[in-house]
């Protein structure tokens, strides 16, 4: 009982970093090309572009990692489940959605009940 109950918590997390991680990859794609168009002196064209590409670089690679991460915890992947946990922390200082999530997520994937679910690891020789 306890078990189907964390499954569907499981679930929610995936679900929840998966969603959101593709509305941050589209927001940096949408923000890179909005930036795009801003009309910048010359002097400060490069630094702009540096910044620019940074920022939206860091944004897409954060998506990409949350949507890796969820797809992981779906399968139940422990790979999957500690990028959770190590995104999940992040996200925290995103107030008030992120911390909401971060917390969540985290109560979810460090519980004894959830680690139930994914298949114990084989020692390789």
């Amino acid at each position: 009982m306890e078990t189907e109950k964390f499954e569907k918590h499981n679930t929610a997390v995936g679900i929840i970093h998966v969603a959101f991680g593709s509305l941050i990859i589209m927001a940096a794609i949408a923000l890179f090309v909005l930036l795009t168009f801003f009309n910048v002196q010359q002097d400060n064209l490069l630094i702009f572009n540096i910044v620019k590409g940074f920022v939206c670089g860091m944004l897409f690679i954060y998506g990409v990692i949350k949507m890796i991460g969820g797809i992981g915890v779906l399968k139940h992947k422990h790979w999957g489940r500690y990028m959770i946990i190590a995104v999940s922390g992040l996200g925290c200082l995103n107030v008030p959605f992120g911390t909401l999530f971060g917390v969540y997520s985290m109560w979810v994937l460090l519980q004894e009940q959830t680690l139930q679910l994914y298949p114990a690891k084989t020692e390789k020789k």
